[in-house]
């Protein structure tokens, strides 16, 4: 059996020729020409898999001509592209979104997802690299920037030869960048875990948060824990995703803008208090504004209530009508609300689930 015999067998995937297996073909002197022609050998899969002959290649000068893969952006469609790397004609020079505007001038392919292949690819690298590995990847493709898909793809090859010492190579340059935005997503997702704000509405917890990375199925399991018996929303307005829950039942579904009604009374005392609490137990002769950027970034304060502008806190808010009993009165509701994805936080009758 040939050594891609046996990484096929051990993965569930196509796989690479793992370091120190026999070389086929001429060596390094034998010439460039040589060497390309020996990165390209061919396996046919035994008669009682019934599967058709497949292509194995390394990823570093792949004879291959290189085409850039086209993917739906969800996950199942990376893993689809991984799996495809492997079988298909083309060599991926980079794998992209659909909706990603096109930066090179190679030949695009389209891969539709295929959840058999993408369960296959998932299942090698809980083999290869535990579920720390997976867990990585699916951390680095919640990165919110440009660069993820080709990060991924090289970390899971490295994984599929390497196993699961790979995640101890993090200065690798095949590990490195999957590595970075994967600590950039838990970092900020461990930062909004303290700068959520939330306010209640019409008995109905809601936050809006804009942050950079797509941190929602990461604070989910806190926030869900640590208000069991609430019902809230928290709308990433960056994404277009909320998150909803119900005691004991969460969801994270596509909302591209939310309208919420204004504050109540109660909300608004509430509001006041706490930023007069925030002012109040300030040192003013320890104050240190570098600090405090440090510790909280400038671009959390609009969605801070204690960095919200005082005007509501003054005396005459009453008879501008900022406290009016009407602001944030929802009539006929008893509090019970339900969600409905892509639009506004609207009133209904029962309200005991979430609209699917």
């Amino acid at each position: 059996m040939s050594a891609c015999d046996t990484e096929k067998e051990k993965h569930g995937i196509p796989g690479e020729r793992p370091a120190g297996a026999e070389r086929r073909g001429p060596g390094p002197a034998a010439g460039r020409e040589g060497n390309s022609a020996a990165k390209a050998f061919t396996m046919r899969r035994g008669a009682s898999r019934g599967g058709p002959e497949e292509v194995c290649r390394s990823v570093p000068g792949d004879a291959r001509p290189e085409a850039v893969y086209e993917y739906d952006g969800s996950f199942a469609g990376l893993l689809t592209c991984i799996f495809d790397s492997y079988v298909r004609p083309e060599a991926p020079c980079a794998i992209r979104s659909a909706d990603a505007p096109q930066e090179r001038l190679e030949r695009t392919v389209r891969i539709e997802t295929d959840p058999h292949k993408a369960g296959r690819v998932r299942a090698g690298i809980l083999r290869a690299m535990s579920g720390e590995g997976l867990e990585l990847a699916e951390d680095a493709f919640r990165y919110g920037g440009a660069g993820k898909e080709d990060a991924i793809l090289r970390l899971v090859r490295l994984g599929m030869r390497r196993g699961s010492a790979v995640l101890r190579m993090t200065g690798h340059p095949d590990v490195a960048p999957a590595w970075q935005m994967a600590r950039a997503v838990n970092n900020e997702a461990h930062q909004y875990l303290g700068f959520v704000r939330f306010s209640e509405m019409g008995g109905v917890l809601a936050a809006v948060i804009e942050p950079k990375h797509f941190v929602l199925p990461k604070i989910a399991g806190h926030f869900c824990g640590r208000f069991p018996e609430e019902r809230f929303l928290i709308h990433d307005r960056t994404h277009g995703a909320a998150l909803l829950y119900q005691p004991y039942e969460h969801r994270i579904v596509e909302m591209r803008t939310l309208r919420l009604y204004a504050a109540g009374e109660w909300e608004d005392l509430y509001r006041r208090m706490w930023r007069e609490y925030y002012r109040t137990a300030a040192v003013e002769g320890r104050e240190n504004p570098r600090c405090r950027r440090t510790h909280m970034p400038k671009r959390f304060w609009p969605e801070l209530t204690e960095m919200e502008p005082e005007e509501a806190a003054l005396p005459g808010a009453e008879r501008a009508g900022l406290l009016s009993e009407e602001r944030g009165r929802l009539p006929g509701t008893e509090g019970k609300l339900f969600f409905e994805a892509g639009g506004e936080l609207r009133p209904g009758a029962g309200g005991e689930k979430l609209r699917r």
